[in-house]
């Protein structure tokens, strides 16, 4: 659950992300059959608002940053051939702190820091010795 800067109520579920609608009292989704724009991944783990800034962790699609004006979509995956971008496996939580660095965890994945919107510091779980190690 999480609320917009303007109020709005948004809850984040096993099918996607819904808005309630006060005026109708119903709630509006987004998801992957969501025509026109789909969602990347059903499967919402959390969501943070940041300013006007909607920030989605999800099981299957990293996180999807929705920024209404102008609208804009961003997704954020792994990439095994960059070692500098997110951890592989679903994202599970994440924190962002007043000057706008954003703490992301992910399963078995390790502890993942965003700076002025670069990943560039990680935490990896090291999975055998169960000790993290740090990447810069």
């Amino acid at each position: 659950l999480a609320l917009t800067s303007d109020g709005r109520l948004l809850v984040g579920t096993l099918r996607g992300l819904c808005v309630l609608d006060d005026q109708t009292d119903t709630f509006q989704c987004w998801n992957s059959s969501t025509p026109g724009c789909p969602m990347a991944s059903d499967f919402v783990h959390q969501l943070l608002v940041y300013g006007h800034q909607l920030w989605i962790a999800t099981e299957t699609a990293g996180i999807i940053k929705l920024s209404p004006k102008p609208l804009m979509l961003r997704n954020y995956v792994n990439d095994p051939r960059d070692p500098r971008s997110l951890s592989p496996h679903p994202v599970n939580a994440m924190r962002v702190e007043p000057d706008g660095t954003l703490w992301v965890g992910t399963v078995e994945g390790g502890l993942n820091r965003m700076v002025n919107g670069q990943w560039s510091m990680a935490k990896r779980a090291a999975l055998s010795t169960g000790r993290p190690t740090i990447q810069d």
